[in-house]
């Protein structure tokens, strides 16, 4: 098991550990990356072999976010 510990920002956003990290748009796989939605189709990149996984290639983990 990988222990994560960051001293700085940079390192927690382009490390591989998901401590504390939000899953996304969609929390599971779109197969193929294809839906449909009210009768209309959509493809969305796919950033997991062949299937779009958990909101994208730019996680909300990577995000950062500040308060006011």
């Amino acid at each position: 098991m990988k222990c994560c510990v960051f001293l700085l920002f940079t390192e927690y956003v382009e490390g591989q550990c998901w401590l504390a990290g939000l899953i996304g748009r969609y929390g599971n796989r779109i197969e193929g990356g294809k839906f449909s939605l009210d009768g209309t189709d959509y493809q969305l990149p796919v950033n997991v072999g062949p299937n779009y996984c958990h909101g994208g290639f730019v996680g909300y983990h990577q995000v950062e976010y500040r308060t006011f």
